[in-house]
């Protein structure tokens, strides 16, 4: 399978990222979540090969166990207010992220 590029945005009716859904899918590009989302389950963009900024949904409660392990993000990570959990190997492999919890 070829990468797909460009800019992948979630739709404004979903408010879950189910486990696995986009897991090791050779996406390359920026992903943007909206303001609706409060839960990003586990592996959920595990092994993807998303790239620029990750900006968090504002009202996000929810980081499951390696959502966004093994992505190349760069920038600030702002983690929102909302967060009340964040799983283990979360942002894992992201070496490009920079940033204060």
């Amino acid at each position: 399978m070829d990468d797909v590029t460009g800019t992948l945005r979630i739709p404004q009716n979903i408010q879950m990222i189910p486990e696995d859904c986009f897991c090791g899918s050779k996406f390359n590009g920026s992903l943007i979540l909206h303001d609706g989302i409060v839960n990003i389950d586990r592996s959920a963009f595990r092994d993807t090969d998303l790239k620029g900024e990750l900006h968090l949904p504002k009202n996000l409660e929810v980081i499951s166990d390696d959502a966004f392990c093994n992505c190349d993000f760069s920038g600030v990570l702002a983690l929102p207010a909302t967060v009340r959990y964040i799983g283990s190997r979360a942002f894992q492999g992201n070496e490009r992220l920079i940033g204060t919890v």
